[in-house]
């Protein structure tokens, strides 16, 4: 990335949370546009806030605001992933995202994805490549046209196949 495009993204995020406030939602925004320009670091302060501040929501705003909540969950639980760190902490979150919302709601593939590529990340043993390959084919079987599953399933493949290779030869 061009050193002036994430310097725009940074200042419009900023902008946008100068427009919302401390929201979550603002705070959440801040950390997908550092992701986005791979500072996942950043991204997972920003997030960590996020989730903070919407925990901190009366229970009313907290209830309605679900959506906001467990999207911050389901993005706190990649940038786990990417950084390899927090693994319960990642299945947790999109263990409850999962049994909370329904099929029709956009976030149940995001974090079908999520999953997969969670198992992905930490596999140490088939059985994990096997589950990140059942998530990710579920996505795909549901919204076939998702480049984000497909390349997280070729990566499952790929990571799987080394992991074969590397207990053969052991």
């Amino acid at each position: 990335m061009e050193r002036d495009d994430k310097f725009n993204g940074v200042i419009a995020a900023n902008k946008y949370q100068e427009v919302l406030g401390k929201t979550p939602k603002a705070y959440d925004l801040l950390g997908h546009v550092y992701w986005w320009f791979e500072d996942t670091d950043t991204a997972i302060d920003y997030a960590r806030q996020a989730l903070q501040l919407a925990c901190g929501l009366p229970e009313e705003e907290r209830k309605k605001d679900k959506d906001v909540i467990n999207r911050i969950k389901n993005n706190l639980a990649f940038y786990f992933a990417e950084k390899q760190i927090e693994k319960d902490r990642a299945l947790s979150y999109v263990g409850e995202i999962l049994n909370e919302v329904s099929q029709a709601n956009e976030l149940y593939l995001a974090c079908l994805d999520t999953a997969g590529y969670v198992y992905t990340k930490f596999a140490s043993k088939n059985e994990d490549f096997d589950k990140a390959i059942k998530y990710l084919q579920t996505v795909l079987e549901m919204e076939p046209q998702s480049k984000d599953a497909q390349q997280h399933l070729i990566e499952a493949y790929e990571k799987k196949k080394a992991f074969r290779k590397g207990e053969s030869s052991a």
